[in-house]
Parts: structure tokens; sequence; C-alpha cells
């Protein structure tokens, strides 16, 4: 997807609703209390078939497209640029991407959507954006200023 990709105007809309209100017209189908139409219709407001869906598939994946990685490598990545930025080194998206290449490496795996398993320019700033990480992960850093000797480095 684009980086500057916009919803069509009239286009359709996605989940009006939230999770909870979900979670009680699933729950109303499975105990009998309602059908799909009446859950979905008068009193939840949720598509007939995301209710179905629901009820049928336990575990579905978040819409949209799926990260590369899984929701734990991720967490293990973020803690990681944040213990660096403690220590006050600069970290930008190319060490990024090779922090995420080193990963893969030393895990054996190959993925065929990464060139090299080094992930594109696009995986990086969208990796950003979903750990709120901000592109400048760490001020430019004199050597004055560091607290830590080159022997601790």
């Amino acid at each position: 997807m684009p980086r500057g990709y916009k919803r069509r105007k009239g286009g359709k809309e996605y989940m009006n609703y939230e999770d909870d209100t979900l979670k009680n017209a699933v729950k109303a189908v499975r105990d009998g209390k309602l059908s799909f139409r009446a859950a979905a219709a008068v009193k939840f407001s949720v598509p007939k078939s995301t209710i179905e869906r629901h009820l049928n598939k336990e575990d579905l994946k978040k819409q949209g497209g799926q990260t590369r990685l899984t929701a734990q490598t991720e967490l293990s990545i973020v803690r990681l640029v944040i213990a660096l930025v403690n220590w006050r080194v600069l970290v930008n998206t190319e060490d990024l991407r090779d922090l995420v290449k080193s990963y893969l490496d030393t895990q054996g795996v190959n993925d065929r959507c990464f060139k090299n398993n080094i992930p594109g320019y696009e995986w990086a700033k969208g990796f950003i954006k979903r750990h709120n990480l901000t592109t400048r992960f760490a001020d430019n850093v004199k050597s004055s200023k560091l607290k830590i000797s080159q022997d601790d480095v």
C-alpha cells in the first residue's frame, strides 16, 4: 500500500462498532438468545457476516495486511531500540532494518518478502508507525556528553 493512501469517498467503511459490542453479539447468538439477523440488524448493529465469521472461526487474523514478524518478535525489537536510545546510541531506520536482518539471520529464517533478509524502507516506516516510535530515535550525541566510557561500550 502506498504511503499516501486515502480512502475513496463513498468507499466501504469498516468496523463501525466497538470490540465489546461484537463480543456481546457473538455471545448472544452463541447462547441462543438472538439469531444472526436479529443481533446484526436490531440489537448490536454489527454485520451478520461478521458475527457468523466470529462464531465459526476462533483464530481470526486482524483485518488488513499481516505483519511479517510475530508480535513477540516485534516487541523484542522495540525493547532493543529503546535500550539503545537510553544508552544514547543513535538509531535510524537503516539501523532498524539491519537489526531485523541480523535477527532473521541468527534465527535461520529466510523471509521471501525481504530481499536478502533486509526489510524495505516501507516496512521500517510501518514498524515505526505501528509502535509509535519517532523517525529520529535518538538525538545526535557528542562523545563529550556520553556518560559511559569506551571500555563500557
